[in-house]
């Protein structure tokens, strides 16, 4: 009998904690959403069209709390909004008044991991209690986020 690789045998397992860590994340969104309302802070679901967005979206709906999903479109490609329109109907698609392009020329350089301006303007809002859908897997600075976090932006306000 020939044996797969680690990878093929991870990919046929199911994930024993799989029913769990969804109740785990539904009880915390439900938890935000209590803390946010207590703030009079309305609950918004970043949505990119992205796989982390809709398992979270997916989250925040099955956990009944009340919100708005929103995609800020920037430079997206075009078949992204389509993709959204068709699929997720209910997410709001928002265009920001100034463009990616506009956001570089004021600060006259290119933004980095060190200075997200873009992400500040395009994804951040200080009026709103986001909810982002991230991996810890993808970076190290993500491993380290807690379940709740507070941007700087909104604790300066």
């Amino acid at each position: 009998m020939e044996r797969g690789t680690k990878e093929e045998f991870l990919a046929s397992t199911p994930n024993l904690f799989a029913k769990m860590q969804e109740e785990d994340a539904i009880e915390n969104i439900q938890k935000f959403a209590k803390l946010a309302e207590s703030m009079g802070l309305t609950v918004e679901v970043g949505f990119s069209g992205g796989k982390d967005s809709i398992v979270t979206y997916d989250l925040v709906k099955k956990s009944g709390i009340k919100h708005i999903a929103v995609f800020h479109y920037a430079f997206e490609d075009p078949a992204v909004v389509q993709f959204i329109k068709q699929n997720y109907p209910d997410v709001i698609i928002s265009r920001k008044p100034k463009s990616y392009f506009q956001l570089i020329r004021e600060r006259k350089m290119l933004p980095t991991q060190w200075r997200r301006f873009c992400c500040d303007y395009f994804k951040e809002n200080g009026s709103n209690a986001t909810i982002v859908g991230v991996r810890r897997s993808e970076s190290y600075k993500r491993a380290n986020r807690k379940t709740f976090q507070a941007s700087s932006k909104f604790m300066k306000n």
